[in-house]
Order: C-alpha cells, then structure tokens, then sequence
C-alpha cells in the first residue's frame, strides 16, 4: 500500500487530495486506517482517489466507511475520485455496497456509495 497527501489552502479551508495506489487488503489494514486518520485530521475536505489501487477486500470498503463517518462528526466532507469501474467499483458490486440506499448510521443523504454506483 502506497499513498500520498497534497494539501492546499482555499477560501473554503484546508483540502487534500489522498491517492492511494497498490494493495488495500486486509494485510494493509492497519496502514490505511492510520493513512485515512492522519488525512481527515489536517484538513477539513478531503478527496479519495482511488484510480491506481490495484487490489481491494471488504476490509478497504470498510475503512472508508469509517473515515466517512468521523467526517461527519467532525463536520468535515470527504469525496472520492476515480473511474467508475476497476477493483473498488467491483467489490461495490459483489458486496452490495452500490446498491445501498443510504448509510445506516444517519447519513442518508451523504453515503459515499450511493454517489459512486
């Protein structure tokens, strides 16, 4: 797992560009939990793109789950970028993420997955 992190100031506050590229599997888990926090602490939006990942698991979907929600409560935005089809597209689909409503967790009208299917 490989990532890196542009951060620039706008008029509308911090905002980074986290790319990620390689393996985002179960193995890397811990690496990407601790990438996804230390992004979504220095900044206030934050973009997730995921055009270079190579392999991805549920755990990944996971993650993003998670660092979607501290956005929420920490009153920040988080997006991702990417193309619509490759690794992550297809564990949306095998997993039934895509064809979510909503978050669960009072989120409805920001889930990550609903933008992307």
């Amino acid at each position: 797992m490989k990532h890196s992190l542009r951060i620039s100031k706008t008029e509308e506050g911090i905002e980074g560009l986290l790319s990620l590229w390689g393996d985002m599997t179960m193995p890397h888990a811990q690496e990407i939990r601790a990438t996804l926090l230390e992004a979504v602490g220095k900044v206030d939006t934050l973009s997730l793109d995921l055009d270079e990942i190579e392999s991805v698991d549920v755990s990944f979907v996971q993650l993003i789950c998670a660092a979607h929600r501290e956005c929420e409560k920490n009153d920040k935005m988080i997006f991702l970028q990417g193309k619509k089809e490759g690794s992550v597209h297809n564990i949306l689909q095998r997993t039934g993420y895509s064809k979510q409503i909503g978050c669960p967790a009072g989120s409805q009208k920001s889930c990550l997955w609903k933008k992307i299917s």
